[in-house]
């Protein structure tokens, strides 16, 4: 099971998932990330594949170059966009070799976190004028996650945690007026609904999770869904937490 979180940047995804990670140790439930499940793919891989033993980092180009067998559409977006952009969509270039390898664990026995998955990149990519395909093309196209965990947050409170964060404001924000974050926070928040949308149409499960509660009463609630084998692989879902 895959599980994508989405949000405005400061609404609490990282933190969400690093609570899960440590909350699912005493909730009978294996929760790992997207990455930690990609890499013991990996590992087999390099067992198996001279072209990736003899030099590792071999290993997440093999991953793309397949993923792009399997979705030309969505690597022809993805890289189109990184050259259009002016590599602010690089690291998106990671989550699709991620999203190969992890698709292949046979010893997954419980989900996997991203807190920038398809629908997160994706959203991103689109937030500029000057962009390859559009955002309904991308949907149609991209595969899905079974499970969005999408927090809510206003965009004042998400500007204000971003901005008391060590690092700041992520890079591509930093150059904004209080103004143009403010339109680029909004437009987000409208490209994240469009994702919303087609997920829950596709028969996606959908969590909600209020950004302003406290994590530890959250984590509870959603441990207690995914670990539901009621509610998972049975009639889509969506919930508010």
């Amino acid at each position: 099971m895959l599980v994508e979180l989405l949000g405005l940047p400061g609404s609490g995804k990282s933190t969400l998932v690093k609570t899960l990670l440590e909350k699912s140790a005493d909730h009978a439930i294996n929760i790992e990330t997207l990455n930690q499940r990609a890499e013991r793919v990996l590992q087999h891989h390099k067992r198996k594949r001279g072209y990736i033993r003899r030099k590792r980092g071999r290993g997440w180009f093999f991953a793309t170059f397949e993923f792009a067998h399997c979705y030309p559409e969505i690597f022809r977006i993805v890289f189109e966009n990184a050259i259009l952009q002016q590599d602010r969509n690089l690291d998106f270039f990671d989550l699709l070799a991620q999203y190969h390898f992890s698709k292949q664990a046979t010893d997954a026995v419980g989900p996997a976190l991203s807190d920038e998955g398809f629908l997160h990149r994706g959203s991103a990519i689109f937030l500029y004028p000057n962009t390859y395909s559009n955002i309904d093309t991308y949907l149609k196209h991209v595969p899905c996650f079974d499970t969005v965990i999408h927090i809510g947050c206003s965009i004042d409170l998400a500007i204000e945690r971003c901005k008391s964060r060590p690092k700041g404001l992520p890079k591509r924000y930093r150059s904004f007026s209080e103004q143009e974050l403010s339109q680029c926070y909004q437009k987000l928040e409208r490209l994240h609904q469009t994702c919303l949308d087609h997920h829950k149409d596709r028969g996606g499960n959908i969590i909600r999770v209020d950004g302003q509660k406290p994590w530890a009463q959250t984590t509870q609630t959603i441990l207690d869904i995914l670990s539901d084998d009621g509610a998972i692989g049975a009639v889509p879902f969506d919930i508010e937490v």
